[in-house]
């Protein structure tokens, strides 16, 4: 085992599927649930859903940073301090999405090619394959289909919040015009773990895979203790998410 780990190469999402197999052999019960999963969400209505939410919660993410700086701005008159919102994110926003386009693409692309999202953990609830072969990958096709939406959004909406949170805080340290682009683009191009950290935890809010809260990760340790549960009440993270998205 430990040989095998160190010789597994963990950007082959294929080889690391293969591991998993090996290390915890899927049983009658895990094809089952895998099939019913992927019948669940062959409808077309479910992807098109998909894509309509996404890009709805990444086309409004400008939005709300205007919104964000409109308010910001008499606050902090009001209150006697520096603002911490500026109208300067929401297009920088908007070019750091168009930044993520292509390597969206390609990771989309290449999740439908291994059938795997290697970047990235989706949003199905069901991660390890367990019907194996060519007839894996048909059945799977429906949540494969998912996970590739995903990591083309996810590439989108990281690269927007990155640009957008680069410009606060260049905008924070009292920059404008040139010196405020200049900061920018080093920013982007070397960003600080502080802003990667915070971009990709917006990049999987707009996914609606975010961290779910305490009653629904109750839940997904029932369903982990009664698997049976999985038939009952299937995904928890993203309706969870959605409420919460919905709400704020």
């Amino acid at each position: 085992l430990a040989a095998a780990i160190r010789s597994l190469d963990i950007n082959d999402p294929a080889a690391v599927n293969t591991f998993l197999r090996n290390v915890n052999k899927p049983n009658f019960g895990d094809y089952l649930l895998e099939y019913w999963y992927n019948a669940v969400l062959s409808g077309p209505w479910t992807h098109a859903r998909n894509a309509i939410g996404n890009t709805a919660a990444a086309a409004t993410e400008p939005i709300r940073r205007v919104g964000a700086a409109a308010v910001e701005a008499p606050l902090a008159r009001i209150q006697g301090r520096a603002p911490q919102r500026f109208w300067e994110e929401a297009p920088a926003a908007v070019v750091g999405g168009l930044h993520g386009i292509p390597e969206g693409v390609r990771g989309a692309l290449q999740t439908m090619l291994t059938g795997f999202n290697p970047a990235a953990v989706g949003r199905v609830e069901l991660r390890r394959a367990a019907i194996p072969g060519p007839a894996g990958r048909v059945i799977r096709l429906p949540s494969t289909a998912l996970e590739a939406a995903d990591a083309f959004f996810h590439s989108v909406n990281y690269r927007m919040s990155l640009w957008g949170d680069a410009t606060r805080q260049a905008r924070r340290e009292g920059l404008t015009g040139s010196k405020l682009q200049d900061r920018v683009a080093d920013l982007v191009n070397d960003p600080p773990p502080a802003l990667v950290k915070g971009a990709s935890g917006k990049a999987e809010e707009l996914l609606f895979r975010g961290d779910p809260g305490e009653f629904a990760k109750r839940l997904g340790q029932i369903k982990e203790t009664v698997p049976a549960f999985n038939f009952v009440l299937p995904f928890i993270r993203t309706p969870a998410n959605l409420l919460k998205f919905g709400v704020r």
